[in-house]
């Protein structure tokens, strides 16, 4: 299996022929700690915990969007994934300067 989306074959198809990583294998696996250091830390502080784990990896859908909402510091899903969003959704969230994708 491949690195979370299918197999290496999947990834082969969406990457250019010429893509080549900009960080190695150790700087990646670095970058994904400090990544999970980073949210663990916030997380405890927001949620006001001694000690939050998170898993190395998350899955697609909402758990992503969750996690780009810490990172990003935004206040709606709406501003990190896009959907159909109902009007009154859309005046609600432009009332508080909150603009969500479509």
């Amino acid at each position: 299996m491949g690195p979370g989306i299918g197999d290496y074959r999947e990834l082969e198809k969406i990457l250019p022929d010429d893509y080549t990583s900009l960080l190695s294998p150790k700087e990646t696996q670095n970058a994904i700690y400090a990544v999970k250091d980073y949210i663990e830390e916030n997380l405890c502080k927001e949620l006001n915990l001694i000690r939050v784990t998170i898993p190395l990896s998350i899955g697609g859908g909402i758990g992503q969007s969750r996690t780009f909402m810490l990172l990003l510091k935004k206040a709606h899903l709406g501003e990190v994934s896009a959907t159909v969003w109902p009007k009154v959704l859309k005046e609600m969230c432009r009332k508080k300067n909150i603009h969500v994708i479509e």
